[in-house]
């Protein structure tokens, strides 16, 4: 069963609202709350690479979360495939199901990393 939410997202000093449906496994992840408030930063913070490995038994979907909180879907992952992608330190990613629940939101980070997909 979804449910709506209404989220305020202040942007530029502007007050605006979105709607938009989640499900009640996206609202169990405090991550996923995380990105229900939270967007892509700067790009002049360090760039940094950060591989995703799934051995979460399912596939799962990697997206970045643009400039506007948006996912933007970068990869499908089969169980035990992965996926390397160059990114900024601030900015967070979003795994998924292929239902589009969100499972976790992981910041980039300053250093190479490795994450494993395990949900």
């Amino acid at each position: 069963m979804k449910r709506v939410f209404t989220i305020a997202i202040l942007m530029a000093g502007l007050c605006s609202t979105a709607s938009a449906q989640f499900s009640e496994t996206q609202l169990n992840s405090e991550s996923c709350l995380y990105y229900l408030k939270n967007k892509s930063l700067n790009s002049d913070y360090p760039l940094t690479n950060v591989k995703f490995i799934n051995v979460s038994g399912g596939t799962r979907i990697i997206s970045w979360i643009n400039f506007d909180g948006k996912a933007i879907t970068y990869s499908k992952l089969n169980n035990g495939s992965a996926f390397t992608v160059e990114t900024y330190a601030t900015h967070p990613w979003m795994i998924s199901d292929t239902n589009g629940d969100c499972i976790e939101v992981q910041i980039a980070g300053q250093k190479n990393q490795i994450i494993p997909v395990t949900k």
